[in-house]
């Protein structure tokens, strides 16, 4: 069911929609599942599956979406080679389109998007090619040419770099063709050039942990822009100011990458007190933007399995993705007191030990609140 499903929904619904929004019908980040929707209703095929959902479920999901959702658009060409597929990759015009998805001024709305429809025709052709082996497909793709098709995952936000992890997960070669789309379409040369740069060529002499270098970006006067109020549109002026980027990749490179397993943990924590401790005591807020550091660890674990060449790039390209959305969101204090913890079973952990039991938890902590 899901597969066929999956399928209906490539054939006939644009991953772009209208404002620059997304069709959700594949799959949605974790963070919007959790908290970021003003409904109960779970929206993705690929999250219902994960939580082993019915195929009566899949259907149901299917249909409450699919109504809404506009069809392909003709692209104004064909991309029919690697030179094409370059071409036509997002630019740094298009750099607040790339991050602020509601953004509603038409000269940004256009963007590369009129080509996804080309993009997806071109890399189903390219799964044919390679007999259905997405890795070969990834391998040949992700790092040719002089605007590596990797840089691409980490703009939109992380989006495209969620949808290929889900599509590993789940082993389905749709997922796979519509993250290199998104890619494509999300392409973004700033995120290029801060990533590619030569210093990264030899390790920093003091290599620090997430944490601690976050506690540094919090207090450096070089992140004190001009703008109005947080918000993940400003990474576009953030990565316009000299001053900023320079830091910004000065603090890419600090980062520990000798051990990835110590690395991926300290990434885990991070993004729980970006999530939880980024509030004041007794005035708990959710931020959408700051939660979206959880979906791309899951993503980079994934990822670090299958593209093992891409390791480096992946594990800085979301760091960059940290630090940015932290600048972003006016750097708020992490209140670590704010952030508490239980341990789970030593046996088999199920979904009520992940959703259930904290959510028990949190009624209590508010039941004692009122006294």
């Amino acid at each position: 069911m899901f597969n066929s499903l999956l399928t209906k929904d490539h054939v006939t619904s644009a991953l772009m929609q209208d404002g620059n929004c997304h069709n959700e019908v594949p799959l949605v980040g974790l963070e919007m599942l959790l908290f970021g929707h003003d409904t109960d209703f779970v929206q993705a095929l690929t999250t219902v599956l994960l939580m082993a959902g019915s195929p009566a479920q899949l259907k149901t999901v299917y249909e409450h979406n699919v109504t809404s959702l506009k069809p392909w658009a003709i692209a104004p060409g064909r991309v029919n080679c690697i030179e094409d597929q370059q071409r036509h990759l997002g630019d740094s015009r298009y750099l607040v389109m790339i991050f602020w998805p509601q953004w509603n001024n038409e000269a940004h709305r256009e963007g590369e998007h009129r080509y996804q429809r080309a993009y997806m025709d071109f890399f189903s052709m390219q799964h044919g090619h390679f007999k259905g082996s997405y890795k070969a497909l990834l391998d040949a793709r992700l790092i040719c040419g002089p605007q590596p098709l990797m840089y691409g995952f980490l703009g939109g936000f992380g989006r495209a770099m969620i949808t290929l992890s889900d599509s590993m997960e789940v082993r389905n070669p749709i997922l796979v063709v519509q993250s290199l789309v998104l890619a494509s379409v999300d392409y973004s040369n700033a995120i290029c050039a801060i990533l590619s740069d030569s210093r990264f060529d030899q390790p920093h002499e003091a290599p620090l942990n997430p944490e601690l270098i976050i506690g540094r970006i919090a207090y450096d006067g070089r992140f004190s822009l001009n703008i109005s109020g947080p918000g993940f549109q400003h990474a576009a002026a953030v990565l316009s100011n000299p001053a900023a980027r320079s830091a910004i990749l000065g603090y890419v490179h600090h980062l520990d990458t000798t051990n990835v397993q110590e690395l991926l943990e300290q990434l885990s924590r991070v993004s729980v007190l970006m999530l939880c401790a980024a509030h004041k005591k007794d005035l708990p807020a959710f931020d959408m933007y700051l939660s979206r550091p959880i979906s791309l660890v899951q993503s980079l674990r994934v990822l670090l399995q299958e593209c093992h060449q891409l390791k480096t790039s992946f594990i800085r390209g979301t760091w960059l993705l940290f630090i940015l959305v932290y600048i972003a969101q006016l750097r708020p204090y992490l209140d670590k007191s704010l952030v508490w913890s239980f341990p789970l079973p030593e046996e088999r952990s199920t979904w009520d030990h992940f959703y259930v039991e904290p959510l028990l938890l949190l009624r209590l902590e508010r039941d004692d609140c009122r006294g």
